[in-house]
């Protein structure tokens, strides 16, 4: 079973990668030392900003991800992405990164994060004014082992209805103990969890 799960993953992969062949160009500003696109991981952001349509969507964690979901809500025509980055470096090399065409629909911040304590849970969140999202893209900030959840979403004034936490395990059980009225689904082909608020 382990082999045939991996061999499942691996033709995942490879469909992501021929699937965003056409987007490769969009990271050719990327600096050397910068993380390189994980295409299976970008193509589930994508095509879930495409099929959800948010109007707003708030990022924890720049990168790739900011690029494509950028690409994502121009290619939608509506919406707006603001991306939150601990790193004042990482959020100028973003920045810098930005195709042109996309810039319109992206803002980056830097906000350093915080400690804090959730009802007796040691974590983060990001120094940023953050009240509302459609949309949210958790992978960010970095954690510590005994700091190992990010509480932002939980400190939002509403609820997002769309909330994909990439890996981040300890923190998507946390989420999963405090978001009751969302389902949750795991992809291990992409190793990144989804809630989505119930209706009513």
């Amino acid at each position: 079973m382990g082999h045939f799960r991996y061999y499942i993953k691996m033709l995942y992969w490879r469909y992501s990668a021929f699937r965003m062949r056409r987007f490769k160009r969009l990271f050719d500003s990327r600096p050397a030392d910068a993380y390189s696109p994980k295409w299976h991981k970008l193509w589930n952001l994508y095509w879930r900003i495409k099929k959800y349509k948010p109007e707003t969507v708030v990022e924890f964690g720049s990168g790739c991800s900011t690029i494509i979901i950028g690409q994502a809500l121009y290619e939608n025509r509506k919406g707006h992405l603001f991306a939150y980055d601990e790193s004042e470096k990482w959020k100028k090399v973003t920045e810098n990164s930005l195709p042109a065409h996309v810039k319109n629909f992206v803002t980056v911040f830097y906000a350093p994060k915080k400690e804090t304590e959730y009802q007796g849970v040691q974590g983060f969140y990001f120094d940023g004014d953050v009240k509302h999202a459609d949309f949210v893209y958790l992978d960010g900030p970095e954690l510590l082992p005994d700091r190992l959840v990010a509480v932002d979403i939980l400190l939002m004034q509403n609820r997002p209805t769309y909330i994909v936490v990439d890996s981040r395990k300890s923190n998507c059980n946390f989420l999963r103990q405090h978001l009751s009225g969302h389902a949750f689904s795991f992809n291990w082909l992409n190793n990144q969890s989804l809630f989505i608020k119930k209706e009513g």
